[in-house]
């Protein structure tokens, strides 16, 4: 079992995480790809910078998940 499932203890907290290491959290790289969207028109409607919602701009770079990254060890960063 990793670490990060007793660290957070809400299971609505808990649960994103789980599915990003899984691959399966709802991103626009991955449903744009059903809609035959061109991936660089795929980008994140959460924080409208112009990037592509991708995992690594889901976890490491949007502005509401800098709260939740600073509560990480530092072996997660």
């Amino acid at each position: 079992m990793e670490p990060y499932i007793n660290q957070v203890s809400n299971k609505f907290e808990r649960s994103p995480i789980a599915k990003v290491r899984c691959g399966i959290l709802q991103l626009h790289v991955e449903l744009g790809r059903f809609n035959q969207i061109r991936l660089e028109d795929r980008l994140c409607k959460i924080c409208e910078d112009g990037f592509v919602e991708d995992e690594i701009h889901f976890v490491c770079m949007l502005k509401i998940s800098n709260r939740k990254r600073k509560l990480l060890p530092e072996n997660f960063k």
